[in-house]
This record gives structure tokens, sequence and C-alpha cells, in this order.
């Protein structure tokens, strides 16, 4: 029996590790949302990569880790599938469906542009198939046993100082990215899209309401961005409700929502400023149309925290808890 749950163990694991790599490839694939599709996209479509602030590097480095991921992610499903005693008909469908869901997502900006202009059908057909099979799967395991951790004695603790360390820790990453976005927004991100202009010229020479506009874009998203930082906290306070979870569980949740939110604050930094840059276009030529420095970075980082999230979700280990039973007192006989 001992042998029968170490393998199940290791099933277990390859399949997590195989649908956290598929799902951060739906992350980073997954337009406007990934980095990863627009990168690509622009190189498939043969645009000169320096003029549209994607380096050659950039291509390289996402196109080669989507493909190893795909690679990777797949082969530990199906391994974790054949290993199986009796592989059922669900849970092969299901592995089929997500590996054929993320392989199309994933080749689906290096398509022709007569694909991609199907209102968005090919996208909704992989997300569709990623969606079943992950269900699938899912529902499979859960079924089977599988996925419910051994018995084990828990030695983790309540520590107030750990516990608050972990909220601070993920409350300043969206936060932290929203002071930089601020920056970026107002100054830095101006000046990259004109020609040689300083941020206050570039405010200056918008009208009154394409400024008003632009401000009221940036002024939303950080609203958005303030209330994502407060999920952290929210967590942790829904988390203590829960009577017999783990502390270890307790922080892996706050550090799931950090990385979640800070990975929305970045991703939708570019929808706060996408009413500063068509003023722009409209009133400052030449438009550049480039990324700034820090926006690159921002842009990459939203991909990067949400991945950062599903893998921290899927891959962390229930915590362990302390098993007790009533003890009986027996009274000696004579």
């Amino acid at each position: 029996m001992s042998i029968d749950r170490d393998r199940g163990a290791s099933r277990r694991r390859r399949a997590q590790w195989g649908g956290a790599l598929l799902a951060a490839i739906a992350i980073v694939m997954t337009p406007p949302l990934g980095i990863g599709s627009y990168v690509l996209g622009v190189a498939a479509a043969g645009y000169p990569l320096d003029g549209t602030g994607v380096a050659p590097l950039a291509v390289a480095v996402v196109g080669g880790a989507v493909g190893l991921a795909l690679v990777v992610g797949s082969a530990l499903i199906v391994s974790a599938l054949v290993a199986r005693p009796r592989p059922r008909p669900v849970t092969t469908a299901g592995a089929v469906s997500l590996i054929a869901g993320t392989a199309l997502l994933t080749a689906l900006p290096l398509a022709p542009s007569v694909v991609l202009g199907l209102m968005g059908f090919p996208y909704l057909v992989a997300i569709a198939l990623m969606g079943f099979g992950a269900s699938a799967c899912a529902s499979a395991w859960m079924r089977s046993g599988e996925t419910a951790p051994g018995p084990r004695v828990e030695s983790d603790r309540e520590r107030p100082a750990t516990l608050a360390a972990t909220l601070a820790v993920a409350t300043l990453i969206p936060l932290s990215l929203l002071a930089t976005g601020l920056v970026e927004a107002f100054v830095w991100g101006p000046e990259a899209q004109t020609d040689g202009l300083t941020a206050a010229e570039v405010w200056a020479a918008l009208s009154a309401g394409d400024a008003a506009a632009a401000r009221a874009g940036i002024i939303g998203w950080a609203v958005i961005s303030a209330l994502l930082s407060l999920l952290p906290a929210l967590v942790a306070v829904l988390a203590r409700r829960i009577p017999d979870a783990a502390p270890a569980d307790r922080r892996r949740a706050i550090r799931v929502a950090g990385l979640f939110a800070g990975g929305m604050v970045a991703t939708l930094h570019w929808v706060g400023t996408f009413s500063l840059g068509m003023s722009i276009a409209d009133t400052l030529p030449p438009y550049t149309g480039s990324l700034s420095g820090p926006a690159a970075v921002i842009v990459g980082l939203g991909s990067f925290l949400l991945a950062s999230a599903v893998f921290a979700a899927l891959l962390g280990r229930p915590a362990a808890r302390a098993h007790t039973s009533p003890v009986r007192e027996v009274t000696p006989t004579r």
C-alpha cells in the first residue's frame, strides 16, 4: 500500500507540474493579457522589431520558453496518464483536449491574418478545449482520490510575525507596480512616444479634452490597482475564518493573492495609458509608438506574476494537519 501511495503521489505531482506549465502558457499567449501573443505576433507579421519596441532577443526568449513549456508540460501530463493503472476515457479525452487547446493557443499568433480575423473564433476554440480538458482531468483525478494528501503530522505553527511579513510582501508587489506605473504613465511614457519632447511639453500640447480623457484613464487604472492591492489583506482575513486551515495554507493563499494582484496591476497598465497614447498620436506627429523601458518591464512582469500565481496555487502541497482521536480511559479490572 505504501508503494501504491508513493506512485499515486508521483503521478499527482507530474500532473500538477504539467497543468501548471500549460496554464502558464495560456496566460502568456492569451491576447491582450499575455506578452507572448504580442511579441510573437509582431515577429510573425514581419514588422521591424526595433521599431515596435520588441527586441529580437525577446522574441527568442519568449518563443523558446513557451515552446519548451508546451513540450515539457504535455510530456508530464501524458506520463501521468500512462502511469495510471486503468486510465479512464474521460481522463484521456481531457488530457488530449487540454494539450490540443494549449498547442492551438500557442500557434495562433503565428497564423495568417485571415485566420485571426474570424471574430476571435480560433481563440474561443482554444480556450474551450483547454477549459474542457482542465475540468475533465481535475474531476477525474479528484474522483480517483489521488489528489488527497496522505496523513501527516502538522509541525507548522502559527507565527504572527511570519504571517505579517508574508502579507506585507504580498501587498508591496501590487503597490510598487502601481507607483512605478503612475510615473511611467505621466512622465516616461509620453517622452518615449514623442520625438524628443519632455513630459511637460507633451501634456501642454494636448487639448483640454484629450488631457482630461488621458488623466481619467490613468486614474481609473490607479483606482482599480489600489483595490487589487487590498486583495492579499482580504484573503488573510478570510483565511483566518477557516478553522481547520493550517498556517502554511494561509500564507500560501496570501502569496497567491499578492502575485495575482501584482500581475493584474501590471497587465492592465496599458488600458490606463491607452487614451493618452491615442491623444499623442493624434496631436503630436510623428508618433513613434514606442514603449518606454519601464513600460516594457511592467508588461513582461504582468504575465510573469500571473503565471507565478498559477504555479504557487497548483504546486503548493496541502499542509498536513494533526489528526488526534479522543483517548478513552480504561479502568483496570481486578
